[in-house]
């Protein structure tokens, strides 16, 4: 299986949420479950968080796999890392004397 059928597995399945949460919304609505209490303030927000959620996941599958997004910014290389200056002479510290063994 290639990463084109699993990208699109993947955006199948959370369209089916993003599908189930919106007709949570509308039932939500219909029913007039919304103006009676907390249950339907509840069941809107958290079919209102699921929707955002799944298809923030859609958009960032597919722009994983190229299909959103300019063509430029895919294929621009990134710019070569700049080279490390080289430290002076005068920031160089200057080592230290070797310690003479003591004879007896």
């Amino acid at each position: 299986m290639g990463f084109r059928s699993e990208i699109f597995e993947l955006v199948g399945l959370n369209a089916v949420l993003v599908l189930l949460s919106l007709i949570g919304i509308i039932a939500d609505i219909g029913t007039r479950l919304l103006f009676n209490g907390i249950d339907g303030i509840l069941l809107l927000s958290i079919s209102l968080m699921m929707a955002g959620i799944f298809s923030l996941q859609i958009f960032m599958d597919l722009k994983a796999a190229g299909y959103i997004g300019s063509p430029a910014a895919a294929s621009a290389k990134p710019a070569p890392a700049a080279k490390a200056a080289t430290p002076s002479p005068a920031a160089v510290p200057a080592a230290a004397p070797a310690a003479k063994p003591e004879s007896k």
